[in-house]
């Protein structure tokens, strides 16, 4: 039985004043309780006992997978260099997680956008897919980059839309980010992993940062076919990890179970906070996000602004590509007791 903390509105003690930094998404609760005294295990682990470790966890071939010592930030990075051209064309659904884009300006690669329409919430609907179809049939990509589930709006696609483009597109190289995939299935059952025995041309990145509660150690992963895994290594596979940083994560490794309660927290959180807003009269929702952060914006002001007055740091928005001029800040929930200090916060900004 996963004991949880209850999600139970409760009073901060009057004249609360310190700032609540909630612009930095991240695992509330941290690493596995278990940590320290697990490391203590694995003070001989190597690159290649992680990487085994890893394949373990997702029940896949090592051969697979390959590990990178700057974060998922160094695969991202690295794709767009070892596999396009200058002047291939790459698609990228907005708004997305900003790295994508500026990875692929970096090594001059043509870029169609696809605007996600926020009149539906910015969500992954039937118009939509028929948009990103229409589009690779128009442009032919060499690349489409997907973050699922999406940052910032906590969407998700559908798992058969992107093995339809995958098998369709067979030349089209397909990266799906899931920086937050095991915040909604902690046990990766619903994951592009599944797909890529039959779909050769899509890498899958991850992270030890989100759910793990580890996004000090700097450890990013890649799913993939061997052959594009080979390639992979050449750069992104040679990044020094840092030995302290290996035996955390094979510390984390032995208790996967964590996540499922992390996933579980997050979404008990993530019920209330969601359901409060929507009791609101002035502050609006953007998507209905299913991860551990949140669009939200004011109807008349800038809600970034009145939540500052209160305490509460948030990521302004309000300039982000396929975003721009919207006024949403992106909130990263808290612990229970700071996502009650936050709807507070909103409550008033809602009599504003």
């Amino acid at each position: 039985m996963i004991e949880t903390e209850p999600v139970l509105s409760i009073s901060l003690p009057a004249g609360e004043t310190d700032r609540l930094d909630l612009a930095t998404i991240r695992n509330p609760w941290g690493c596995s309780p278990h940590l320290p005294e697990a490391q203590m295990l694995f003070l001989d682990t190597t690159r290649d006992g992680i990487t085994q470790k890893v394949a373990s966890w997702l029940h896949m071939d090592a051969s697979g997978i390959t590990l990178c010592g700057n974060g998922s930030t160094g695969i991202i990075t690295a794709i767009p260099e070892l596999f396009m051209h200058p002047g291939d064309t790459c698609l990228i659904i907005q708004p997305t997680y900003f790295g994508f884009y500026n990875s692929l300006t970096e090594t001059g690669m043509s870029i169609h956008e696809i605007q996600i329409p926020e009149k539906h919430g910015f969500a992954f609907n039937d118009s939509v897919y028929l948009e990103i179809s229409d589009s690779i049939g128009r442009i032919n990509p060499a690349l489409i980059w997907i973050c699922n589930p999406n940052n910032p709006t906590g969407t998700v696609m559908d798992l058969q839309f992107v093995s339809d483009i995958a098998i369709s597109n067979p030349e089209t190289l397909i990266i799906v980010d899931e920086a937050h995939q095991e915040i909604i299935d902690p046990f990766n059952q619903t994951s592009v992993i599944r797909l890529i025995s039959a779909c050769p041309n899509i890498i899958v990145t991850k992270t030890f940062s989100k759910a793990f509660g580890l996004p000090d150690i700097r450890i990013g992963i890649a799913v993939a076919d061997r052959a594009i895994i080979r390639t992979l290594e050449t750069r992104a596979g040679q990044t020094e990890i840092p030995h302290q940083s290996l035996i955390r994560a094979a510390a984390a490794l032995l208790d996967c179970g964590h996540l499922a309660v992390t996933s579980l927290r997050i979404k008990q959180e993530l019920l209330f906070v969601k359901s409060e807003i929507r009791t609101m009269n002035r502050i609006v929702l953007g998507s209905d996000s299913q991860i551990g952060m949140l669009l939200v914006k004011h109807k008349n002001r800038s809600l970034f602004d009145l939540l500052q007055n209160q305490g509460i740091g948030t990521d302004d928005f309000n300039a982000v590509r396929g975003l721009e001029g919207l006024e949403y800040v992106r909130i990263g929930l808290g612990c229970h007791e700071e996502n009650v200090r936050l709807v507070n916060a909103l409550k008033t900004c809602d009599m504003m």
